[in-house]
């Protein structure tokens, strides 16, 4: 284009791009006008997005420097101001992992079916039924996904279910690390060994975040490790108002999927061969958790199949 240019004469370069036509003419004021309108609302996007950061953190200062000033005037430790900073940056990252689900939304529907169904059938696969169910059938996988499973952020701390609570469904670690802890574990039960880059950050955020007592117990509360692909309560996707029988938080940052208790059914309820298979995995699932030869109590972890 530069050299094109460089070849007009200057004499005749007026001339050359002077719109003679009246289609030349109302060709360059649409263009004209669309480049000043895509222009305003790419500055008008910007300048929002920029207040609004702006905003956000302006009140965290302002939230922030209430709390210092009403610690010192009361004479209160400095400690409590870091736990506000530290609540107030958990949230802010709380914000931030959810935020993008609102933007997905503005997406056509069916995108945004099979944008869910590619996304959270890979940590969906890590189960067995589901894996087999999905693979069967790709329009029942994507009416499930999109229906039935959502995706809960956690940040390190945060508790997904409490014991004795009615459970919500069945989660899946999609990311992250969580802990399982109930007094109805064996405590001699067999753990798997977690990574040894994990270990240091676990043996950090425990005193801080879990508040379990650094002092070694006599009796300390049992407990399991949860990674990537690794299920839990599912009981409660086949027994009627099921309750939690312990506590289950995130160790680390922590992305799962929920399987609703509810929801599965009224989309199975469409494909009649995927049905049926629920129906019989589920009796077999609760003749197992009813095993009156089972060695430990029923826990809200994945029941071991006996050799």
């Amino acid at each position: 284009l530069e050299w094109a240019l460089s070849k007009l004469p200057s004499s005749s370069l007026r001339i050359s791009v002077e719109l003679e036509t009246a289609a030349e003419r109302w060709l360059g004021i649409m263009g004209t006008g669309i480049s000043i309108v895509s222009g305003s609302i790419f500055v008008s996007f910007v300048t929002n997005t920029m207040a609004n950061v702006t905003r956000s953190t302006i009140r965290n200062t302002q939230v922030l420097r209430s709390a210092q000033k009403y610690c010192r005037l009361h004479g209160i430790p400095y400690s409590y101001s870091i736990q506000i900073k530290r609540y107030i940056e958990r949230e802010r990252r709380r914000f931030e992992f959810g935020s993008h689900m609102q933007l997905l939304r503005e997406l056509p529907d069916g995108m945004v079916r099979e944008l869910f169904q590619e996304a959270r059938s890979q940590t969906l696969h890590y189960h067995a039924f589901f894996k087999d169910v999905g693979l069967n059938n790709y329009s029942m996988e994507v009416d499930l996904c999109s229906e039935a499973v959502s995706e809960i952020y956690l940040l390190a701390g945060d508790v997904a279910f409490d014991a004795k609570k009615k459970g919500q469904g069945m989660y899946i670690m999609s990311d992250g690390l969580g802990i399982y802890q109930s007094s109805l574990m064996p405590a001699c039960m067999p753990r798997r060994e977690t990574d040894a880059s994990v270990k240091p950050m676990i043996n950090h955020i425990l005193p801080a975040f879990l508040k379990i007592d650094t002092v070694t117990s006599a009796e300390p509360m049992p407990s399991q490790t949860l990674e990537l692909g690794e299920h839990i309560a599912e009981p409660a996707l086949w027994v009627k108002s099921w309750r939690h029988r312990g506590k289950f938080q995130a160790l680390l940052d922590s992305r799962l999927l929920l399987v609703s208790a509810e929801d599965p059914f009224s989309v199975l309820q469409e494909h009649s061969e995927e049905l049926v298979s629920a129906i019989v995995y589920a009796r077999l699932f609760l003749h197992e958790l009813n095993n009156p030869d089972r060695d430990s109590q029923v826990t809200d972890l994945p029941i071991v199949s006996r050799s």
